[in-house]
């Protein structure tokens, strides 16, 4: 809750900076009287992490009299993939949130644990017997989101986004290798995941209606299931958070209808959208 509430007052007060105060003397990024749709198509793809964490610890398992069995386990990720499609929409009032944007994609979640265990007798030096094992799942994930985005601009070519979004998951393929062990508790990650997201994108800008930014996207809040503001997976017997980076390639659409066309004494109307 704490992270939300942050991540309010940062937007709040980076909404005094928007790309629309045009107290600061740059040229707007997009002009919304006229020449262009404030609506349009964008197109996401990227690749994902599951991020895990720093320094693995050995958890005790198992305790009886003076044996005790003790096993460490090692989460990790893998490179998964990522595309999106979608439209956004241009608020042609708004400051604190200039435009939202919408759509559906493909998420691939891939991770792996691998572990090594210890029995051991209280006061001998070594253990009589290990364990060890190791797996990978993946989750192939369709789903639809929604993304409310403040535009920091930094120059007329550049600009901070800072998108604050929501998420439904629905995974059609689960694989998931079995790992074997004394004592495992394992845990899976469900089929169905909603969530409230962060994103954060460093904008640019090329010709007069292309724009590029590269995001990095993480969950705040996994509302479904319910996971007590922990903002990781479950998954074996670890915890994995996914960090989804990609490329969204935008662009926006000449308004045909938002001024007449320009005349040309010798040659008549001038069709070339530069002469409107």
């Amino acid at each position: 809750m704490k992270s939300l509430l942050v991540l309010f007052l940062m937007l709040l007060a980076l909404s005094g900076h928007s790309q629309y105060a045009y107290s600061t003397g740059k040229s707007a990024l997009v002009r919304r009287e006229g020449f262009y749709k404030l609506s349009g198509w964008h197109f996401d793809p990227g690749v994902t992490w599951m991020g895990t964490r720093f320094r693995n610890s050995g958890d005790d398992l198992y305790s009886s009299g003076d044996t005790t069995y003790t096993a460490t386990h090692d989460p990790g990720g893998r490179i998964g993939f990522y595309l999106g499609v979608g439209r956004y929409k241009i608020f042609k009032y708004a400051r604190l949130f200039p435009y939202m944007d919408y759509g559906i994609a493909y998420k691939g979640l891939r991770g792996k644990e691998s572990y090594e265990g210890e029995w051991r007798v209280a006061g001998q030096e070594n253990a009589f017997a290990t364990t060890e094992g190791a797996g990978n799942f993946a989750h192939h994930n369709i789903l639809a989101y929604v993304n409310f985005n403040n535009i920091l601009q930094i120059s007329n070519k550049m600009f901070l986004q800072n998108s604050l979004g929501a998420n439904i998951d629905y995974s059609i393929i689960m694989n998931s290798d079995d790992i074997s062990g004394p004592f495992r508790t394992d845990e899976t990650i469900p089929r169905f995941w909603a969530q409230i997201h962060y994103k954060l994108g460093l904008g640019f800008k090329f010709r007069e209606r292309f724009f590029l930014i590269p995001t990095i996207e993480t969950p705040l809040v996994n509302f479904s299931p319910w996971t007590n503001f922990k903002l990781k997976m479950p998954k074996y017997m670890s915890e994995y958070r996914p960090l989804i980076l990609t490329i969204r390639f935008a662009w926006t659409c000449q308004n045909n209808t938002s001024c007449p066309p320009v005349y040309d004494d010798a040659n008549g109307p001038k069709d070339d959208p530069n002469y409107r």
